[in-house]
C-alpha cells in the first residue's frame, strides 16, 4: 500500500513539473521595457515567483491566460499573488534538490527589491468554453482566457494604469505591427527566465499561418524570425502601438516557426464585462498578518508556543510583502519538520503543499506526506545503492 502510495506521489509530481514546463512561454529577440512603458502588466506569481504575465483591467480584475492556473484540474488560489508597477520579476532557476532523489524542479531565489504592489487572489474564472482540441500539428486549447479577482484592489498610480480595450469584434490588419511584453527567456534554447521586463515589436501575420496551432476565430497570429514570445510570457499583453489598446493575451509560441498565438480581446469583450468590478471577496478586508499568525498558532490543540517560534523563523524565509497563506504556510513546515532533519524535510513539505494544497494548520496530512516522499527517497537510494554497488563489486 505505502509502495503504491509512493508511486502515485512521485508520479503526480512529474505531471505537475510537465504541467508547468507547457506553461512556461517567453520573448525571443527582445530589449529591455522602460518605466512605465507596460503600467498596466503585471506579473501573476505562484508562491512570489513569477509564473505569467496579466493585464490590470480595473482595481480588482486581472485577464490572463487560462492554462496559467489551470493545468489538468482548477487550483486554489491561495498561494496565487498578482504584482503591479514594476519591471522587476523573480528570479527563476531549475537545479536539482534534495527531494524525490533525481527529481529537477523549479527553486524559487528571489530579489528583495522587486518592489511594485502586490495583491492576494480572491477568485479565479476560466473561460466557459475553455477546452483542447486536435489540430493539425497536434492539441491545443480553445477559448483560454480568464479572469482573476484580487483580494485587495490595486489602484492607478505613476506606475500603474488600467488597460484599455478594443472595439467589441475589431481585428488587427495583416502586415500591422503589435508589441509584445514579459519576463520570459530571451533565446531560443534557455531556461531560464529574465528578471527585468522585455518587449518585442513583432508583424501580425495572416491567422492562417497558425492554423494548425490554433483556432482562426478568436486568436491573432504574430511573429518573425528572431522575434516571439516563448517561455514565461504566457498570459501577458499583446498591444497595439498605435491605440495602446490591448489586443491580444500571449498564449503559446512556436519557436521553430518563429510565430505565436495569442488569444484576440475583441473575440472576449463579452466575458470580460461580465467579470468586471468588484466582487463580495474584493470588498473584505483582510486581518493583519500578525492577527491571522496569532488565531493560527492559538488553535485548539496546537503547540503554541512552538508555533510562534517557527513564526519568527519564516520572518526570514518568506518575503514581507508575500500574501498572508504563504506565510502560514511555512509555519506550517517547520512545525510539521519538528525534529527532522530541517533541509530535506522542508523540500518534501514544501512539494506537499504545493501538489496536495492541505489545508493550513492540516498537520497530520502533510506528516503523512512527508514520511511516505522520505520512504520513496530512502527507497529509491537502498535499490541504487543494491544495483551499482553490486555492479562495482564485481568488476573489482
Amino acid at each position: 500500500m505505502v509502495g503504491k502510495a509512493s508511486h502515485l506521489f512521485v508520479t503526480a509530481l512529474c505531471a505537475v513539473l510537465a504541467a508547468a514546463g507547457t506553461i512556461d512561454k517567453r520573448i525571443i529577440g527582445a530589449e529591455n521595457a522602460t518605466e512605465n512603458e507596460f503600467p498596466s502588466i503585471v506579473s501573476i506569481q505562484n508562491a512570489g515567483s513569477h509564473l505569467c504575465g496579466g493585464s490590470l483591467l480595473d482595481n480588482t480584475t486581472v485577464l490572463t491566460a487560462a492554462h496559467c492556473t489551470h493545468s489538468d484540474k482548477p487550483r486554489g488560489t491561495r498561494r496565487y499573488s498578482v504584482r503591479a508597477g514594476t519591471l522587476i520579476s523573480s528570479i527563476r532557476i531549475s537545479q536539482r534538490t534534495p527531494a524525490f532523489g533525481s527529481s529537477t524542479r523549479t527553486n524559487n531565489i528571489q530579489d528583495p527589491q522587486t518592489g511594485g504592489v502586490v495583491a492576494a487572489v480572491a477568485s479565479i474564472t476560466i473561460h466557459p468554453a475553455y477546452t483542447r482540441r486536435r489540430g493539425k500539428a497536434g492539441s491545443y486549447l480553445v477559448n483560454d482566457v480568464a479572469i482573476i479577482k484580487l483580494l485587495t484592489p490595486i489602484g492607478e498610480s505613476e506606475k500603474i494604469r488600467f488597460a484599455t480595450l478594443p472595439p467589441d469584434g475589431w481585428t488587427p490588419a495583416a502586415n500591422s505591427t503589435a508589441i509584445a511584453a514579459g519576463w520570459g527567456v530571451q533565446n531560443v534554447g534557455q531556461k531560464v527566465a529574465a528578471t527585468t521586463l522585455a518587449k518585442v515589436l513583432i508583424p501580425i501575420r495572416p491567422v492562417q499561418d497558425c492554423a494548425a496551432f490554433s483556432e482562426t476565430e478568436g486568436t491573432i497570429c504574430a511573429g518573425a524570425t528572431g522575434k516571439d514570445t516563448a517561455l514565461g510570457d504566457s498570459g501577458g499583453p499583446l498591444i497595439d502601438p498605435n491605440t495602446g489598446h490591448l489586443i491580444g493575451v500571449t498564449l503559446t509560441g512556436i519557436p521553430s516557426l518563429f510565430r505565436g498565438v495569442y488569444a484576440k480581446t475583441s473575440s472576449y469583450i463579452p466575458f470580460i464585462n461580465e467579470n468586471l468590478g468588484w466582487t463580495e471577496q474584493s470588498t473584505q478586508s483582510p486581518k493583519p498578518l500578525g492577527q491571522q499568525v496569532e488565531e493560527h498558532c492559538g488553535r485548539c490543540g496546537n503547540d503554541k508556543a512552538a508555533c510562534l517560534e517557527a513564526a519568527a523563523r519564516c520572518k526570514a524565509e518568506v518575503k514581507p510583502d508575500a500574501v498572508v497563506p504563504l506565510h502560514l504556510e511555512c509555519i506550517d513546515r517547520l512545525q510539521a519538520c519538528n525534529g527532522s532533519k530541517i533541509e530535506s524535510c522542508m523540500a518534501y513539505a514544501k512539494e506537499c503543499q504545493y501538489r496536495h494544497e492541505f489545508p493550513l494548520r492540516d498537520l497530520g496530512q502533510l506528516v503523512e506526506c512527508i514520511e511516505l516522499a522520505d520512504k520513496e527517497v530512502r527507497d529509491l537510494d537502498e535499490f541504487e545503492n543494491e544495483v551499482f554497488g553490486g555492479v562495482s563489486g564485481k568488476d573489482a
